[in-house]
């Protein structure tokens, strides 16, 4: 017989129990939409690779849920850059987000495109560190006690080997960052999945 407290449920896969959280995506809607049908009286089927998709999204939910929070806070320094920027990365990260509270696939998409456009940046970035500073002609501003080279805006002085390294850091950090964000979207139920999950009232 399956049981629930306040958030969680019980469901079998291959006779055996176990127990996610009431609001997983992968279990059926109609259970938590309809008080008439309880899920202490239901019993919920998942096939195995189901289930392994249904636990796999619980231990990613929280960690893009902040990752997103952050990343509207931070999305808010692009609007000093320019409004449509700041719009534009705002929304995205608002949209993953809400994404990750209404698993809704297709806004968590334009949050994956957001992550993607990250690692483009900073890689474009990276590379045309590396090419400013092996350029025989370095860009410079000299003043009374040394050289600097500007960057986007920020002097730089002459150990570039940090710098690249701070460079790289930050583009494998928004790599790892756009591979989990992409892991839990593609974690997230089609109805293909939902429809090879079975419940029945006891």
């Amino acid at each position: 017989m399956s049981s629930f407290n306040k958030r969680h449920v019980i469901v079998h896969s291959d006779n055996t129990a176990y127990t996610i959280e009431a609001d997983n995506p992968y279990v059926p809607s109609e259970i938590n939409a309809s008080s008439s049908t309880p899920l202490l009286n239901s019993h919920i089927d998942m096939p195995s690779d189901i289930l392994d998709k249904a636990l796999n999204f619980e231990k990613l939910k929280c960690p893009v849920r902040c990752v997103a929070s952050f990343d509207i806070v931070i999305s808010m320094y692009y609007f000093y850059i320019s409004w449509i920027f700041g719009f534009i990365f705002t929304t995205a990260s608002v949209s993953g987000l809400i994404a990750t509270v209404n698993y809704k696939k297709s806004m968590m998409t334009c949050y994956v495109g957001y992550q993607y456009f990250q690692v483009a940046g900073r890689a474009a970035n990276l590379g045309y560190f590396i090419y400013i500073i092996a350029s025989p002609q370095v860009p410079s501003i000299t003043d009374a006690n040394n050289t600097l080279v500007h960057l986007n805006g920020s002097p730089v002085n002459n150990s570039n080997a940090a710098e690249v390294v701070i460079l790289t850091v930050m583009l494998l950090a928004q790599i790892y960052i756009a591979r989990v964000v992409t892991k839990f979207y593609n974690l997230l139920p089609c109805d293909v999945d939902r429809d090879r999950v079975t419940y029945s009232a006891l």
